[in-house]
């Protein structure tokens, strides 16, 4: 019989996540998370779906998200790696390099931590290709030790 089975959520609720419930098998309010973000890809992300480039808070569309889908935010880690330096830095680099500073601070002072791994110049043919090293595995193991550093989130958002 219908009447006798559990319903989590009605068909026709606007919030179609569904939540694991708590012990006593009723619904979570909110289901605290930590958001990590690979800077990378979420700018080819944006370069892909919107061919203009236009300015967000990267904090508001965070929590706009997860205000539509009940989490609550614990913790936002954004991982990236700074641009690639010689060892006597050119102009450009240095250009790169300060406005990559600025960036940084900008989400530090809004509470995100920010993992960096590095970038790596190889040279292929007479061309300099740059690739991040180490932002994915940082990414890895903070996901796996998030429920030992931060007992009270219960999910990731990737």
């Amino acid at each position: 019989m219908i009447d006798e089975q559990k319903i989590y959520k009605l068909g026709s609720a606007k919030n179609k996540v569904i939540i694991p419930g708590d012990s006593s098998e009723l619904p979570d309010d909110f289901f605290k998370v930590a958001v990590f973000i690979d800077n990378a890809y979420l700018i080819r992300l944006k370069n892909y779906l919107f061919k203009r480039k236009f300015k967000y808070s990267l904090k508001d569309f965070i929590f706009g998200i997860a205000k539509n889908n009940k989490l609550a935010i614990e913790k936002i880690f954004l991982y990236d790696a700074p641009p690639f330096q010689s060892e006597k830095p050119t102009e450009w680099e240095n250009k790169k390099k300060e406005d990559y500073d600025k960036f940084a601070d900008y989400f530090k002072k809004q509470g995100i931590v920010l993992r960096e791994g590095r970038t790596q110049r190889l040279k292929i043919g007479d061309k300099f290709v740059y690739k991040q090293k180490g932002v994915d595995m940082l990414l890895g193991i903070d996901a796996v030790s998030v429920k030992y550093d931060f007992p009270v989130i219960k999910g990731v958002v990737l």
